[in-house]
């Protein structure tokens, strides 16, 4: 689903913004109304961000990138 979230904690990771969804101020009411209406009149930019978002999100949270971050983690935490 393409999204449109408040530019605060976790939305900076998931979406870059006008590319995975659209990231505005959490007080901006009106631009938060007008980024949902502008996506449920534009089905191609609502599809293109599906995609961007998958694409982003499998890159950067996939198993193996977890992973070798949570390894890289512990390696630091232990290390002399």
């Amino acid at each position: 689903k393409p999204l449109v979230s408040s530019d605060i904690g976790w939305a900076k990771e998931l979406i870059i913004d006008g590319v995975t969804g659209y990231s505005v101020h959490p007080k901006n009411h009106e631009a938060f109304a007008l980024k949902i209406i502008e996506l449920l009149n534009d089905e191609d930019k609502c599809m293109s961000f599906v995609k961007a978002g998958r694409k982003h999100v499998s890159q950067k949270f996939s198993v193996e990138v977890i992973t070798r971050q949570n390894i890289e983690f512990y390696k630091k935490l232990i290390a002399p």
